[in-house]
């Protein structure tokens, strides 16, 4: 299920907040908010739950590209998977799109929604 994982692998990047996703981009904001405030607890907290999303987002990516089944180590053979029906996937790849695009185009998104907003 290649485009499953690809589309697994790009929302856990964005989960963890690395840059180009819209993962990131909320994670600055709310850090930026919480140095302003002084909250150094907050900012402790927020960092070790990031590092941990880190951590378990990794280990199962690292599962999906890495590690080989216990079913075929063992010698059995599951016959082929297929990917999920087409609707499902276009959705799947659609969000996956948009969380690339909100994170490298999210000053234009945030003016936006702050005249809106505002």
């Amino acid at each position: 299920m290649p485009y499953t994982a690809l589309a697994f692998t790009l929302f856990s990047l964005a989960l963890v907040g690395v840059p180009l996703t819209n993962g990131f981009v909320s994670k600055w904001y709310i850090m930026k908010a919480v140095i302003e405030s002084r909250a150094w607890i907050s900012l402790i907290a927020f960092a070790a739950g990031s590092f941990l999303a880190l951590i378990y987002m990794w280990k199962m990516v690292e599962k999906m590209y890495f590690e080989n089944s216990a079913a075929s180590s063992a010698g059995m053979t599951l016959g082929k998977i297929n990917d999920v029906p087409f609707p499902m996937l276009f959705c799947l790849l659609f969000m996956a799109a948009l969380t690339i695009v909100t994170g490298i185009y999210s000053t234009p998104i945030r003016l936006v929604v702050e005249k809106l907003v505002f």
